[in-house]
């Protein structure tokens, strides 16, 4: 819920809202997978090289530093977070 006037919401949305923002904040694993992460960043220094540069890639390792550290489901939080 973002930039919209209080009246256009239902009850049911707002429900949702406070229910979402209960939601506590996901803790950090205790053991990390770093295999795909680092294959990730591998292939990133490796494009320079190949001049296959991906745009994408910092996002790709972002997302994955992200479930490495707080789990697989952590954009179901995240995502819950930005509505």
């Amino acid at each position: 819920m973002r930039h919209k006037a209080l009246s256009t919401y239902t009850v049911e949305d707002l429900l949702e809202e406070v229910e979402a923002r209960k939601q506590d904040k996901p803790s950090p694993l205790d053991v990390y997978n770093v295999i795909t992460l680092r294959q990730l960043c591998v292939d990133y220094i490796e494009r320079f090289d190949s001049y296959k540069h991906d745009d994408d890639i910092e996002h790709y390792i972002f997302e994955e530093a992200l479930k490495m550290i707080y789990g697989k489901d952590i954009f179901n939080w995240v995502n819950q977070k930005l509505k």
